[in-house]
């Protein structure tokens, strides 16, 4: 796989989920905000998982920026969304961890394998998650860190797919295209500047917006 374009990737993504969360929060009659939104899962799951593949020296101290600021932004994002099921940078640090944890071990791959596939069966027959997207996202992260695109591509739609309606269709198909998109941004020929690539910039926006969008929402309520 050529390199993609990490940097207008990493924009996408945070722009599709900033349309989520307002359509979420703000606006939950416009479904068309929601199906924009499915972009964004599977963009961050591609970018980090091809950042951690590729890009990143010491990948234990990647996992634990990123669970540190899913430490961070929990409180935000259970005010925001009225639960107290962890947020999306759980999903994405811990599945980073496992990997992280398997990589160069046949056996230890397995059993990560294994373990994220018995996580999914058990919330769908308890009918719950703990993190965002669950173990279905979980597999996600670990097959993007390992490389395996196809599977990636058929873990993110399965995640989006709550009921078999054409609007959980439509959207488990929107984010399976976003891997696609992924794949073959790099084509693209637009090239954000290195602005993009302050990592504080991204981790500071997510507790950031949401809090930022609780309150509005909280303001508009009352």
């Amino acid at each position: 796989m050529q390199r993609p374009n990490i940097d207008a990737c990493k924009l996408l993504a945070l722009g599709t989920m900033l349309v989520d969360h307002v359509g979420v929060l703000l606006m939950p009659e416009a479904l068309a905000l929601r199906l924009v939104g499915r972009l964004a899962f599977p963009l961050f799951v591609c970018t980090l998982g091809y950042n951690w593949l590729h890009h990143t020296a010491d990948r234990w101290a990647y996992v634990r920026r990123l669970l540190y600021v899913a430490v961070v932004a929990q409180p935000a994002y259970a005010w925001a969304f009225d639960t107290w099921r962890l947020n999306i940078l759980f999903t994405l640090g811990l599945g980073l961890a496992a990997a992280t944890w398997a990589a160069g071990d046949r056996w230890r791959i397995i059993g990560v394998m294994a373990g994220a596939a018995m996580v999914t069966l058990i919330e769908y027959l308890v009918g719950g998650t703990v993190t965002s997207y669950g173990g279905v996202g979980l597999f996600a992260v670990v097959c993007a860190a390992f490389g395996r695109w196809p599977l990636v591509g058929f873990l993110v739609a399965l995640a989006n797919l709550k009921h078999l309606t054409p609007a959980y269709s439509v959207m488990g198909m929107l984010a399976a295209l976003a891997v696609a998109l992924f794949a073959v941004s790099v084509w693209l020929p637009w090239r954000p500047g290195r602005w993009v690539r302050n990592r504080w910039l991204w981790y500071a926006f997510y507790p950031g917006h949401l809090a930022a969008l609780a309150a509005v929402a909280a303001f508009v309520e009352g």
